[in-house]
């Protein structure tokens, strides 16, 4: 669990800016930079109170051991007081908060969330603040896999 949040918060810090893609395949941007190569996505749609910051991102970090680490961002702080889970076609992932973002468990969860976003036409995510307000966020997989395969290529 220690390593999953250090891996998940690297994974955070590893996204340079969300502005500048060097590269787009659909609706998903791929940035290599200093050894990580992330993919990401802002939502499509967003249910709920609006925040400017939300984005789903995958990233690759070989020099640190990270590969296909998920993290959906809440877009404000607190979100480590909240609760998420993420679906994809209807299969429903529990999803570990940790301070403003939500991470699959590595490992099985974590790999059958990715194959789920593989096959599938869109994801969203489900925050449940302590207040008990809800906010979804729902994310287009088109370009998910091409963009997958530039970081996995590009970062081995």
């Amino acid at each position: 669990m220690k390593n999953h949040i250090l891996a998940a918060a690297v994974a955070l810090i590893a996204l340079p800016g969300l502005a500048n893609a060097a590269e787009v395949f659909e609706n998903w941007n791929v940035e290599k930079a200093d050894g990580r190569c992330t993919a990401w996505t802002k939502p499509a749609s967003v249910d709920g109170e609006q925040r400017e910051g939300a984005y789903l991102s995958i990233v690759n970090i070989p020099g640190e051991g990270i590969k296909n680490s998920v993290a959906f961002a809440f877009g404000k702080t607190g979100a480590g007081k909240a609760q998420a889970s993420a679906t994809v076609d209807g299969k429903t992932f529990e999803l570990l908060t940790f301070d403003t973002a939500a991470f699959a468990a590595s490992g099985s969860p974590e790999a059958e969330l990715i194959s789920a976003m593989r096959r599938g036409a869109e994801t969203s995510v489900n925050w449940t603040e302590a207040d008990g307000s809800i906010s979804k966020d729902t994310y287009s997989l088109k370009g998910f896999t091409a963009a997958r395969d530039k970081i996995d290529s590009d970062c081995r």
